[in-house]
C-alpha cells in the first residue's frame, strides 16, 4: 500500500477494499487496514474461486486494479502499471515467484 500511494502521490486513503472475502486473501486486507488504522469494507469482488485479477467483478466493470504493488516480508516492494488487466496477473505471479527464489 505504501508503495502504491508512494508512486501516486497519496498521502492517504479511505479504506481496504478485499477482492475476496472467503481465502487468505481476506486476512491480508484485514491486516493492511489495521496497519493504517483503516476501515476494511465487507465485500466480495470475486463472488468465486477465480485464477486471475481481470475475472473480479470491478475489472468486468471497467474499473481499473493499477496502479498495483507486490511487497514481501522484508521490504521490498514493486508497483505495476501493466497494459492490460491479463498482464497484471502474468505480473503478480512472476514477483510472486521470484519472492520464493529468494
Amino acid at each position: 500500500m505504501q508503495a502504491v500511494m508512494s508512486y501516486t502521490g497519496l498521502k492517504t486513503f479511505d479504506a481496504v477494499v478485499p477482492n475476496e472475502i472467503g481465502g487468505l486473501n481476506a486476512f491480508e486486507a484485514l491486516l493492511a487496514a489495521h496497519r493504517f488504522n483503516k476501515s476494511t469494507l465487507d465485500t466480495d469482488l470475486v463472488a468465486r474461486a477465480y485464477p486471475m485479477i481481470y475475472h473480479t467483478i470491478r475489472c468486468l466493470n471497467g474499473v481499473s486494479v493499477t496502479p498495483s504493488a507486490v511487497a514481501d516480508g522484508s521490504g521490498n516492494s514493486q508497483v505495476h502499471i501493466p497494459f492490460s488487466r491479463a498482464n497484471l496477473s502474468t505480473l503478480i505471479l512472476a514477483d510472486i515467484y521470484n519472492t520464493r527464489q529468494l
